[in-house]
């Protein structure tokens, strides 16, 4: 008659720092920055596009495009970043989505920069009218922190997908 021994648990078996952790954790990370980044631009884009005129005074105030096309830009540009955000909750054209939110990133950083060496005074206009005078310094650190992350969940994508 043959014996075998009790099996024992998956569960038991696991080592921390095993790279089923890793993965389930990197699985984490991109929820919540899904969630967080997607939410951040659907938020930033539904206060822009309650006060147009406001925020085309600030995007106006960067002296970087002509009047026409800065009214062009404050109106369209607040649906892009709630339909780019909304696409990144919902993971509709996730790839698409993320590939246009990394761009108006480092849109925004160019115009930030290039309002900070000119020495404007203006307000950011990230979040439409609650945003006060710039602090450029601090602006800085937190659209280069949303790059980032964006980079990371383009390449979390991609490496899902292959």
């Amino acid at each position: 008659m043959k014996t075998t021994a009790p099996r024992v648990s998956d569960a038991s078996q696991r080592q921390p720092g095993n790279s089923g952790d890793r993965v389930q954790a990197g699985r984490i990370i991109l929820i919540l920055l899904r969630f967080g980044i997607g939410g951040l631009f659907v938020y930033a884009g539904a206060m822009k596009a309650i006060d147009p005129a406001g925020f085309f005074t600030d995007v106006d105030h960067y002296r970087l495009l002509p009047r026409a096309a800065a009214v062009a830009f404050a109106f369209y540009l607040p649906w892009l970043e709630i339909i780019g955000g909304a696409c990144v909750i919902l993971k509709k054209w996730t790839h698409g989505a993320l590939a246009v939110l990394l761009g108006l990133i480092v849109l925004f950083i160019g115009a930030m920069v290039s309002a900070w060496v000119r020495g404007l005074d203006v307000s950011c206009g990230c979040f439409g009218r609650l945003d006060g005078t710039a602090s450029y310094p601090w602006l800085l650190v937190r659209d280069v922190l949303i790059l980032g992350a964006l980079g990371w969940m383009i390449s979390a994508e991609f490496r899902r997908r292959t």
